[in-house]
């Protein structure tokens, strides 16, 4: 099977899972992107343009595992299009529609390819003027809180680098933590609860909010390998929602046999973790602060459930598992 996969310029943890899972699952040489991506190869790209005529810039995230993918240019692909079995419109942002238009405009796909409309964005509105324009085969949305007919659910995915050891309940030496982008006001709610009633001694609460810093509650952003490190080593953390609904921290947490308390959202996930096996959700701030307690109070069950949690994301949630989950799908209208 190959692939072409549209993509934009701009950062995008979604689109990047799907990548990277389907470049584990089908290896490199069957994965195509357009336009070069330059963050997905290990570099920067500062040379886009956005909407607005301003530059772009989008560098490597520490998450990202840098491809060895050809570039490719318009008119290898146009040369090469009967080839592929599956191009994906990764993003309905700019760069990827317009991959698209030219594409279909003045090549035109084989009738057997199937075109794959991927939704990562925030938003919940289905974009029906992506779906008018292109007619896509098949649909993904990350952001689905309901079962919509025709519409398959695509949430983030587990992609978290070896930290160069692995750690285990004796390394837990935090006992919560929580580290947040102001992005919701429920991110907000729960930091100022959680360090009124716990403080700082044993624990990280803490919420990236330069702009307000009056409480002492809002540190510089911690870098990206400590922050892993702090989850590693506290016997809960944290999972709020932020701009979105899906949280790639709901997806990092269980990564290290860590208890997640996470808020208790209606995000559509195939496979879901389940309350008090795999983690624990919790519904208001009262109902937060009493399964922290309990949790700290009760090691076997904490640990019992972290480990679980573990497993069901090796099973189901991580990059290679995702892609999977999605090309079963894909093969269904092949």
């Amino acid at each position: 099977m190959k692939i072409l996969c549209l993509v934009d310029n701009q950062a995008d943890f979604g689109a990047y899972f799907l990548l990277n899972g389907l470049c584990e699952l089908l290896g490199e040489e069957n994965v195509v992107i357009y336009p070069p991506k330059l963050s997905y190869l290990g570099l920067t790209d500062k040379y886009y343009t956005l909407d607005d005529g301003k530059r772009g810039n989008t560098v490597p995230g520490e998450y990202i595992k840098s491809r060895n993918l050809p570039i490719i240019t318009a008119e290898e692909i146009c040369d090469d299009i009967n080839s592929f079995d599956i191009v994906i419109l990764s993003s309905p942002r700019t760069y990827a529609v317009r991959a698209l238009k030219f594409f279909k405009k003045y090549v035109g796909f084989n009738p057997k390819t199937k075109l794959v409309f991927t939704d990562h964005e925030d938003s919940l509105s289905v974009r029906d003027d992506v779906i008018e324009m292109f007619k896509p085969d098949i649909i993904f949305k990350r952001e689905l809180t309901r079962r919509v007919e025709g519409i398959y659910p695509l949430p983030f995915s587990s992609c978290v680098p070896y930290l160069g050891r692995d750690f285990n309940d004796q390394d837990k030496k935090l006992n919560i933590f929580g580290s947040f982008g102001y992005t919701s006001g429920l991110r907000r709610d729960v930091v100022q609860f959680l360090s009124s009633e716990y403080g700082q001694e044993g624990n990280y609460i803490a919420l990236d909010c330069p702009k307000d810093n009056e409480s002492g509650l809002y540190p510089s952003k911690i870098p990206y390998f400590h922050y892993l490190e702090n989850i590693a080593q506290s016997k809960i953390a944290l999972s709020i929602r932020g701009h979105g609904i899906d949280t790639v921290r709901f997806w990092e947490v269980p990564s290290f046999e860590t208890l997640m308390i996470a808020d208790n959202t209606p995000l559509v996930i195939p496979n879901n973790f389940e309350d008090e096996k795999h983690c624990i959700y919790f519904d208001d701030l009262k109902d937060l602060k009493e399964k922290i307690d309990y949790y700290l109070e009760h090691d076997d069950e904490r640990i019992e459930i972290a480990k679980a949690g573990k497993r069901h994301l090796e099973n189901f949630h991580n990059n290679k598992k995702r892609a999977e989950y999605f090309i079963d799908i894909v093969k269904k209208y092949l």
